[in-house]
């Protein structure tokens, strides 16, 4: 018989989000489930710290009681109250390494999206900025319901350095530019960066020691569980890290064909789709035994 299950650890977009950022009644009893039943929940997701927290806000017990790694684990968190935040872990981008992926951004001729984010008194507020309005920036917006920042001279603040610290930065890459451009930002950068694949036309950039396997880690050390007694659960290429390093690691039937073919290497099981219900469907049958 495997470990008890202690900390459920899961991604949100295409998991147990929609795409028009919905919940389905199932996921959200699974997961009002997990909580009553002593179960340590986390949220673990590329979105930002304040739209990791938005989808559970309106619903009664979850903001106080669900961790966060946003960034793809870049930030840490954990509730102090239905409002306030801990910061548990930190990794943000250099000056330096800032500096050169804009120059091999703007060598490339992309868009790109600076990833801000502040913390005051236990309260965050995140700034995603983008130097041009694009389908990719639109597509994003009503993905995840945020409202980007344009400012046509982001390329400037940023070399100029009145921008710093971002937890993460996007490239914007439209028109099937989208492998290529992924295959030469690794050849050009080798291991110095956590790049991850996103959807058809992004690509997400953090520093080496960013991935949501360290982030998980984090958090199982916070809730003060061995990582067998962890399940993650993920639709993404940048889930697989978390996916390998928990004791149970679910990959969503709806990932794309490369992601279920790297999944299966590193022994992570291949679950249903999100409109099969895959998440509540893994969630009870590894972690509440029905």
């Amino acid at each position: 018989m495997g470990c008890v299950i202690r900390l459920v650890a899961f991604d949100l977009d295409g998991t147990v989000l929609s795409r028009q950022n919905e919940f389905s009644d199932s996921s959200v009893n699974a997961i009002r489930d997990l909580i009553s039943a002593g179960v340590n929940v986390a949220s673990v997701s590329g979105r930002n710290v304040q739209k990791s927290r938005q989808p559970f806000a309106a619903i009664d017990g979850f903001p106080e009681r669900i961790h966060i790694g946003s960034y793809n684990g870049a930030l840490v968190l954990t509730p102090e109250g239905p409002e306030k935040l801990r910061l548990i872990s930190d990794s943000r981008l250099t000056d330096e390494q800032v500096a050169e992926l804009v120059a091999f951004i703007e060598e490339m001729r992309v868009d790109f999206i600076f990833c801000n984010s502040e913390m005051s008194n236990g309260i965050v507020t995140d700034t995603y900025m983008v130097n041009r309005e694009s389908e990719s920036t639109r597509d994003l917006e009503r993905q995840v319901s945020i409202k980007l920042a344009l400012d046509e001279d982001l390329f400037g603040k940023v070399k100029s350095g009145e921008l710093k610290d971002p937890p993460k930065l996007v490239m914007l890459v439209a028109g099937g530019r989208r492998d290529a451009i992924l295959e030469a930002l690794r050849n050009r950068m080798g291991d110095r960066y956590y790049i991850a694949r996103v959807e058809t036309d992004r690509i997400e950039i953090m520093d080496s020691k960013v991935n949501k396997a360290e982030a998980l880690g984090r958090l199982a050390d916070l809730c003060g569980v061995s990582i067998d007694e962890v399940m993650a659960i993920g639709d993404g290429d940048n889930d697989l890290p978390m996916l390998g390093a928990a004791g149970t690691g679910v990959l969503m039937g709806n990932a794309d064909e490369e992601t279920r073919k790297t999944a299966t290497t590193l022994g992570v099981e291949i679950g249903k789709r999100f409109d099969e219900e895959g998440f509540s469907e893994a969630v009870r049958r590894h972690a509440l035994g029905r």
